[in-house]
């Protein structure tokens, strides 16, 4: 996913699948954006969203990625985008949070519960990335 549009298209179809078939008025309101302005970015005649409601709709849609494509950091101060990874690496992450997020979706599991951060992490080593837990509060 490379642009805004694309991401807004992705995101509608989430939602979709979240919340059952919705007009583009009720994900627009969800994500507290004007039907014609969600319109506009998804046809690419808008190309950014500020940085304020770019945070508000990556925290109401739990995807920050809406940050990465616009090259805005993230509020953990990482601002790593999949297109900086070598080749390899990219692809074995990308199947990893595929899976991830196939697995969580499935199994009706939120992805910031205890049992979530479980199955992702266990996901992630089988993919050959090291886990670590952070203790640090914030």
């Amino acid at each position: 996913m490379n642009t805004l549009a694309e991401w807004f298209e992705k995101d509608f179809l989430q939602f979709q699948l979240e919340f059952g078939r919705s007009s583009l008025k009720k994900y627009a309101e969800h994500i507290q954006l004007s039907q014609g302005y969600v319109s506009q970015l998804m046809a690419g005649k808008r190309t950014t969203v500020s940085l304020s409601k770019s945070k508000e709709i990556a925290e109401i849609r739990h995807d920050p990625t809406i940050l990465d494509i616009q090259g805005y950091a993230r509020s953990d101060s990482q601002n790593i985008t999949i297109d900086s990874l070598p080749r390899k690496l990219r692809e074995r992450l990308s199947f990893a949070l595929e899976e991830i997020e196939t697995t969580l979706r499935t199994q009706s599991i939120q992805p910031d519960s205890r049992e979530g951060i479980n199955i992702s992490s266990a996901i992630l080593k089988k993919y050959g990335f090291i886990v670590s837990e952070n203790n640090d509060s914030e």
